[in-house]
């Protein structure tokens, strides 16, 4: 790899090694170190950008870096090497690909879920949740790229990582999300919580949720959560999106008149043996039924803390 460099095929072949041999170590719990040494690091970046306009090698190269990336010590290289804006550079010049889309999510909402701090800096990653709102678009129809967008989505929300020009963009790609897949509870479970985030830091978030293209995005909601009544990660966050929707005064009418508590009281019972899911539920339906009868509240500031459980097989 380090000697043929100009080789597209050679790098090729060099990262589907790397992979295979990664994937072994992952199924034998036989971790070889030096595959996820800097040396590594940089030559599959440095392939990548000698390369960029050979798909196959980029696919190829992503995956490694996803694969890599699970190591924690691994992660300071990649963060010091900038793997994360090569990657998202790659993203915003082929949002069609979905071969290349896969990976390089999966990579984002990887190296962020080991809580590395904002890649490098936050200013390198200002157009991140940008440029994943507008790939997602693209891909909605495909269940497997739309799960991997909604998990980068997430991971880059819970870090702050994103601006109130996205939260609009943002907040339909995932209404977007619901519509078309209600049945797929990875997709289902992600949208629940990046919508928390929104909905919590931007007032912007709720009001779309009112009349997404004429349709309660409410409804939508509730329809999801239907479809997967005894999914107790997805119950967990249903539970918190309702109860940081109670909190907004725009979006109270349509909680009632979708009659969440219904939904919530139902929760309660079936969860009754489950006590952290019984007592949220509980609580969120104690905030629906005081909107019929308001008493003076104090609003949450909007600084945000992770009340999730966010384990997901992406």
């Amino acid at each position: 790899m380090m000697s043929h460099t100009g080789s597209a095929c050679v790098q090729l072949k060099s990262c589907q090694v790397l992979q295979q041999l990664l994937t072994a170590g992952e199924h034998t719990s036989i971790e070889n170190s030096s595959l996820y040494g800097e040396d590594v690091i940089s030559h599959v970046l440095k392939a990548v950008q000698n390369h960029s306009k050979h798909v196959d090698l980029l696919v190829n190269a992503f995956q490694v870096l996803f694969l890599v990336s699970k190591n924690g010590k691994a992660c300071d290289s990649i963060v010091k090497l900038g793997c994360a804006q090569e990657v998202l550079k790659t993203l915003r010049a082929n949002p069609q690909k979905k071969d290349i889309v896969i990976p390089s999510c999966r990579f984002l909402w990887s190296l962020l879920a080991k809580g590395i701090p904002y890649m490098a800096s936050v200013e390198s990653m200002t157009s991140a949740a940008e440029i994943v709102c507008s790939v997602g678009e693209m891909h909605l129809q495909d269940a497997v790229v739309t799960e991997c967008l909604c998990a980068a989505l997430q991971s880059l929300t819970m870090h702050g990582l994103f601006e109130e020009k996205d939260v609009e963009n943002a907040t339909l790609l995932l209404i977007n999300a619901l519509r078309i897949h209600p049945n797929h509870s990875g997709i289902v479970n992600h949208v629940f919580i990046v919508m928390v985030t929104l909905v919590k830091c931007s007032e912007k978030a709720a009001l779309q949720l009112l009349t997404p293209n004429g349709e309660s995005g409410v409804s939508l909601i509730l329809t999801a959560r239907g479809h997967h009544p005894d999914d107790r990660l997805l119950t967990e966050n249903f539970c918190h999106l309702l109860n940081q929707l109670v909190q907004q005064d725009a979006v109270t009418p349509e909680l009632l008149a979708e009659s969440v508590q219904e939904e919530l009281e139902h929760i309660v019972k079936q969860f009754e043996s489950t006590t952290d899911i019984a007592l949220l539920a509980q609580e969120t339906l104690s905030n629906v039924m005081s909107l019929n009868n308001p008493e003076p509240t104090v609003k949450n500031n909007t600084s945000f803390q992770n009340p999730f459980r966010t384990h997901v097989s992406t």
